[in-house]
């Protein structure tokens, strides 16, 4: 049985221009103005923990402008995955979901705010480690609680418990898991963000100038694993699964 918006109007739903991976220095009254900043730290932070090599081979799977390619540097193979009507993108994504791009070709994938979008996560996840070399990493962020937002689709969240079993089941095993903005800070963007949209346009900017440094004061109560039990974003860190016997993963 599924489950639709009568009126789709009536949902929350942000501009393209407003989503959090589109703004890169976001004032106060950016409607994502904390969630930006967050998600871009933990990022920076997650791939100095890579230590990638300079000829590393990267994939951005859903990578749209590629908005983070500054956090790779210059030396490494940087190579943009969208759907075919994407002309940044270097490679197409096929109509099934799957590249085309042969076994073990990339030392890092790389997907930011992507999972949630796509209509099978097995497939995406099972794409990523294929196109993975034997000792390759995925470097993941999607949403744990956020407004729907449909790019143009919007199908999924997660709990920390519920990623890790999606990507253990695909053949990953996870080196780090965050939360990104604690569980206080995740409930003042839903509020704003079912509040913002029924206002005049013009008010707006008010009330994220009110509820954002909330935002930001309320996130210093959380130590990082507190951060794991509600947060709006989940960050991973994780590699392939060595095989048993030289076998592919299933």
């Amino acid at each position: 049985m599924t489950a639709t918006v009568e009126d789709p109007q009536d949902a929350p739903q942000p501009a393209a221009e407003d989503h959090p991976a589109l703004a890169e220095k976001p004032g106060i009254t950016n409607q994502y103005f904390h969630l930006i900043r967050e998600l871009k730290s933990s990022l920076r932070q997650a791939v100095e923990k890579l230590q990638l090599a300079d000829d590393s081979a990267i994939l951005d799977f859903g990578c749209s402008t590629m908005r983070h390619r500054d956090l790779f540097g210059d030396r490494v193979e940087y190579l943009g995955a969208d759907l075919p009507d994407n002309r940044q993108a270097h490679i197409a994504i096929r109509d099934d979901g799957s590249l085309p791009v042969d076994d073990a070709q990339f030392d890092l994938v790389f997907s930011t705010q992507v999972l949630e979008h796509v209509e099978s996560p097995a497939l995406y996840l099972d794409e990523c480690r294929r196109v993975l070399k034997a000792k390759g990493r995925l470097l993941l962020t999607t949403h744990g609680t956020f407004v729907f937002h449909p790019c143009p689709y919007d199908y999924w969240r997660w709990t920390h418990m519920g990623l890790q079993r999606s990507l253990e089941s695909a053949g990953f095993e996870i080196e780090h898991i965050e939360g990104v903005c604690g569980g206080l800070p995740t409930a003042l963007q839903m509020l704003q963000d079912v509040t913002s949209h029924r206002l005049p346009r013009l008010l707006r900017p008010l009330l994220h100038a009110v509820i954002q440094p909330l935002m930001v004061l309320s996130d210093r109560l959380y130590a990082p694993q507190q951060k794991l039990r509600n947060a709006t974003f989940f960050l991973v860190i994780a590699r392939v699964r060595p095989a048993a016997d030289g076998a592919t993963p299933a």
